[in-house]
């Protein structure tokens, strides 16, 4: 591993620094996805105040639990009234979900809760994590799997590796108390950092985890680890000594779609002659490269034309023998993209595959056949979006609205969604009542 390792990971940390909330807004044309659309031409940001019609209903204003105290009944939480910068969030309901969030001259990320649609939270950090005032960086990873089981990981981001053991908390009530899991064993694990990522769980048993440990020449070395009894003892199932194509390409996911049937993606588009990505049917003991079907209309080897760069950037909705992925192409001979989403719901065997809408963008899916997509043309943070609806599968997708804003939607049914929206250095957590065709602004704060 070279030197390249510190600055994939400065790069890891530095994504991780939102900017404060800004509002824009600017119109963008229906888009044809018939045809691969330009890349990366720009298209002209108009810089007007950002004003967005209210949606009919009101946003729910119910009131936050109480935050929880440590044993000596000194509560270490944030306190009513504080500024967030929501770096993730989960939302279970219209009301209830959970986030992780930044403040102001705090160097920890909060683990967070909210039981009013996202206008106020609740700190519910593990008060073990609170205890002692970090000299680094605090980051964390999280899994929430309803308003009242979680897990997460926290991560000291210091220059050396081991600073302090990874564990991962569980929660059962609400974010009240924690338990802390074994420690990971990093033991011979050959490492320049330690970067936790893709923690999720199938069932309240069966998860999984990665830690990035290394990069260089074109590889992302980590090691990965299950568990089978609700994250209390964790099994390390792959690492870097094993030397195996897995450890090339960046990461864009990890998931389990059954105890034992597994999916690692990378996106390293122009840098494979084929698509990253890999799968176990053994509960990670051994991995296999899988070759999806070229999209409709294409040559059978598509993927591995020297003028195509293909990549898989996400994992957009994993469950039960399910996995669906996006996945982008450009053609460098004509500069232009493509995006498609391809979806399995049997374990791999069959494929289908659509068009996307638009060829850079996050989805977020309620299922196999219902999900929103908020995208743009380009790559370019300073570039207009747009918000699109597809009911059959992806098969069409219907544009809602244009925005000034790009971000990962996430929507709980046909008509609720937020997005943490983002342009240049500019933010803003956006929710919409009406489906995603009208979006209000939200200024997260804490609660009582």
């Amino acid at each position: 591993m070279k030197s390249r390792g510190m600055i994939f990971f400065m790069i890891l940390v530095f994504s991780l620094l939102l900017s404060a909330c800004g509002r824009l807004e600017i119109n963008i044309q229906q888009f044809d996805i018939s045809t691969p659309t330009p890349f990366p031409t720009p298209i002209q940001v108009i810089n007007t105040p950002f004003s967005i019609a209210t949606p009919t209903q009101p946003v729910p204003t119910l009131e936050p639990t109480p935050a929880p105290t440590n044993t000596a009944g000194i509560d270490l939480h944030l306190k009513a009234g504080v500024a967030l910068k929501l770096l993730r969030t989960k939302m279970n309901s219209e009301t209830n979900g959970w986030a992780i969030a930044t403040v102001d001259g705090d160097l920890r990320q909060h683990i967070l809760f909210t039981s009013n649609g996202g206008v106020s939270w609740t700190d519910r950090t593990p008060v073990q994590r609170l205890a002692a005032s970090p000299s680094v960086t605090v980051t964390a990873v999280a899994s929430f799997a309803s308003d009242t089981s979680a897990w997460a990981i926290f991560s000291d981001q210091s220059l050396q590796p081991g600073a302090a053991p990874l564990v991962v908390w569980h929660t059962d009530d609400n974010g009240v108390s924690w338990q802390p899991g074994d420690p990971l064993d990093m033991t011979t694990v050959n490492e320049e950092f330690e970067i936790p990522s893709d923690l999720g769980f199938l069932d309240d048993q069966h998860g999984w985890i990665m830690i990035h440990v290394g990069a260089g020449m074109m590889h992302d070395y980590f090691a990965a680890f299950t568990t089978a009894n609700g994250g209390q003892t964790w099994t390390r199932f792959i690492d870097p000594s094993t030397q195996t194509p897995i450890m090339s390409c960046e990461k864009s996911g990890l998931a389990f779609t059954s105890p034992s049937t597994g999916w690692i993606t990378g996106n390293c588009p122009g840098l494979m002659p084929q698509l990253f990505i890999f799968h176990t049917i053994d509960s990670g003991a051994n991995w296999a490269s899988v070759i999806l079907p070229a999209p409709d209309g294409k040559p059978a080897g598509y993927f591995g034309q020297s003028s195509i760069a293909c990549g898989i950037p996400a994992q957009d909705y994993t469950a039960s023998r399910t996995l669906l992925l996006t996945l982008t192409c450009q053609n460098l001979n004509n500069n232009t993209a493509q995006a498609w989403l391809y979806a399995s719901s049997d374990d791999g065997a069959t494929w289908s595959q659509h068009p996307l809408p638009l060829p850079f963008g996050k989805l977020s899916m309620l299922g196999l056949r219902e999900g929103f997509l908020v995208g743009s043309l380009t790559t370019d943070p300073a570039a207009n979006g747009a918000v699109y609806h597809s009911a059959d599968g992806g098969a069409t997708w219907s544009m809602l609205t244009s925005t000034a804003w790009i971000g990962l939607p996430e929507f709980v049914d046909d008509h609720t969604g937020w997005v943490i929206a983002t342009h240049n250095d500019q933010t803003a957590y956006v929710h919409t009542l009406d489906g995603g065709r009208t979006w209000v602004e939200i200024i997260p704060v804490t609660g009582e």
